[in-house]
C-alpha cells in the first residue's frame, strides 16, 4: 500500500521583523513571499489563512510507501512538493520573535490527522536552533488542537526521540 506522510512545521513571528504576520492582509494569499532579515533576502512558503494566518514553513517531508527522501537542508520549501527544511536561526530572525510552532501531518494509511500548535519553549527553542531536547510532556501538555485535528496524537504521547530535531517524527 502506498503511504503518504506530510509533515509541515511552520511557525508564526512576531510583528517586529518583516515575516508572514507582518505581511498579513485580509486578502493575503498563501504562497511564497521575498521577505527581509538580518541574512538579507529570504524566500519562504506563507500560509495566510490556517488558524488566522502568517505561518511561516519551516519544514516539509512527503514519504511514500517507506522511503526515506533526502531532505535539502537550510532551504526553506517554498512548496508542497519540495523535501526540504530550515531553521528560525538560518533564516536570520532571532529566537524572541517566535510566538508559536504549528504541526501538520497525515498519512494516506489512515483517516486521522494530526494539527496543533504550541508554545512549548523546549519544541520553540528547537524550530529555531534545529537543536532537539525532548520529552514526551513537551508534546502531550499544552499543545492546542485545530479544527480538523483527529488523530490521537500528541496527546497521548508515550514516546519522544531525541535525534534529528524535526527532521524525523518527533513522537508517537
Amino acid at each position: 500500500m502506498l503511504t503518504v506522510s506530510l509533515l509541515l512545521t511552520l511557525i508564526s513571528l512576531s510583528d517586529a521583523a518583516q515575516t508572514c504576520s507582518s505581511r498579513l492582509r485580509g486578502n493575503s494569499n498563501d504562497g511564497v513571499y521575498y521577505l527581509t532579515t538580518a541574512k538579507g533576502k529570504v524566500n519562504v512558503c506563507c500560509d495566510m489563512h490556517t488558524d488566522k494566518g502568517g505561518w511561516t514553513q519551516l519544514y516539509n517531508c512527503i514519504r511514500e510507501g517507506g522511503t526515506n527522501p533526502v531532505l535539502v537542508p537550510d532551504v526553506a520549501p517554498l512548496s508542497l512538493y519540495l523535501n526540504s527544511h530550515t531553521t528560525v536561526e538560518s533564516m536570520g530572525y532571532t529566537h524572541d520573535l517566535i510566538r508559536e510552532d504549528r504541526f501538520e501531518r497525515t498519512s494516506a494509511s489512515h483517516s486521522r490527522k494530526v494539527h496543533f500548535k504550541t508554545a512549548e519553549p523546549h519544541i520553540i527553542h528547537t524550530a529555531y536552533s534545529g537543536k532537539k531536547k525532548n520529552h514526551p510532556s513537551y508534546w502531550s501538555d499544552g499543545f492546542i488542537p485545530l479544527s480538523d485535528h483527529t488523530a490521537y496524537l500528541p496527546e497521548s504521547t508515550n514516546h519522544a526521540y531525541n535525534s534529528g530535531a524535526f527532521l524525523e517524527f518527533p513522537f508517537r
